[in-house]
């Protein structure tokens, strides 16, 4: 039995850092508007976006404000990277609630790659409560990797690019 099963039927809450069923995975706090700019959400949130673009006259995709947890988290648990955004937003209800109210669009982005065409991520019980007392829904986007080797050594030339 699969370690991450036999916690699951036990009732404990452990990561598995190693997740042999994914290639790679991390999390994103998405902040969309279609009219208003993103740069007060930073100031409103207190946190500094992984990346941010204003909307512009004539373009069809909204302002983007994000957050990733790809440079900050190792680990092939998705739910370890959801737990460092729990932590990051801890607090944050109200402002996640008035960007809402504002008309911004809050949600969080799970981007999992499956080393192996199967297997999937598991969220904890308290994490989607979590989530849900924080207002934010969250969407998965899955990806099948062909050539893991390959696939991991792009991701290490990415991600030591990223580094220096």
């Amino acid at each position: 039995m699969l370690p991450r099963m036999r916690n699951l039927l036990e009732g404990n809450e452990s990561y598995d850092d190693e997740y042999a069923t994914c290639a790679d995975t991390h999390v994103s706090l998405c902040i969309y508007h279609m009219e208003t700019p993103v740069a007060p959400v930073a100031h409103r949130l207190g946190l500094t976006p992984d990346s941010a673009s204003e909307r512009g006259i004539g373009k069809s995709r909204p302002a983007s404000w994000i957050l990733e947890s790809e440079t900050r988290v190792d680990s092939l648990d998705i739910r370890r990277h959801i737990d460092w955004l729990l932590v990051v937003l801890d607090g944050k209800e109200s402002a996640l609630a008035g960007l809402r109210a504002d008309g911004y669009t809050t949600v969080v982005s799970c981007k999992w790659d499956s080393a192996r065409g199967h297997g999937g991520p598991m969220l904890w019980a308290r994490q989607m409560a979590a989530m849900g007392r924080l207002g934010l829904e969250i969407w998965f986007d899955f990806y099948a990797v062909d050539d893991l080797e390959g696939f991991q050594q792009a991701r290490a030339d990415d991600l030591a690019a990223h580094s220096s």
